[in-house]
């Protein structure tokens, strides 16, 4: 009987500690991931020249809540709803106070890195065995992403030196490139193209990779009709 309750109690002090361990893992990740969210954060609206504020902090905040309440904090289970959603929200509460198309692209900017992050982290953070399979990460798969990246690049070079000629570089500014490679970029990332492509193609792959290219085109004409409308109104103002 003694020997029964000794072992009880071993096991009960063991499980104590392995969760004890795990919380602590836990909370370290959680902690290192908003540290590095945030500055991805500030550096996003950095290099889209919005200036720093008090409520940009305080929407990041709120962020965060919003992660922690749809599960987007905790790597090891099932979220809620996808953080791209929650990124969306929050942007488009900042576009509503702020009036500026180029938190567009702070957004663009900012939920491709996330989503990038979060899949790191959850991969770190599950089990030893499992962290290497080619499911889990694939340097493939980021090679292809950088193919297809250039490919893209490459595709709008083209494009500007048929219509331009020799002119083409006088036309072409580098926020169009940033613009449209963010665009294809996220929906690129959240559909994991790059991890179905490599092993094979199929009519659906290809299907979704027309699909994604004919959204980008569409969604980065009305930014610029957005952005070209807006320049005019404030030099009328002005």
């Amino acid at each position: 009987m003694s020997l029964i309750l000794t072992n009880t109690v071993n096991i009960v002090k063991y499980r104590s500690k392995l969760n004890f361990y795990y919380g602590v893992k836990k909370m370290k990740s959680e902690i290192t991931y908003s540290i590095l969210l945030f500055l991805i954060y500030r550096i996003v609206f950095y290099m889209t020249g919005i200036s720093p504020n008090t409520a940009m902090y305080g929407l990041f905040v709120i962020l965060l809540l919003f992660y922690y309440l749809t599960g987007n904090l905790n790597f090891n289970k099932k979220r809620r709803y996808n953080s791209l959603y929650v990124n969306a929200l929050i942007f488009l509460i900042f576009m509503f106070f702020y009036k500026r198309i180029y938190v567009f692209v702070a957004f663009l900017m900012f939920s491709i890195l996330q989503i990038l992050l979060q899949r790191f982290f959850r991969k770190i953070n599950i089990d030893e065995e499992e962290r290497y399979n080619p499911t889990v990460i694939n340097l493939r798969n980021g090679v292809k992403l950088l193919l297809d990246s250039g490919s893209v690049c490459a595709a709008i070079l083209i494009s500007f030196a048929v219509r331009y000629s020799v002119q083409w570089s006088v036309y072409l500014k580098k926020e169009y490139l940033i613009i449209y490679l963010s665009i294809f970029l996220l929906g690129y990332v959240y559909k994991k193209m790059s991890e179905k492509s490599w092993i094979y193609t199929n009519i659906l792959d290809v299907l979704d990779l027309l699909c994604l290219n004919i959204s980008t085109s569409i969604i980065f004409t009305i930014f610029m009709y957005k952005n070209n409308k807006q320049r005019n109104y404030l030099g009328m103002i002005e």
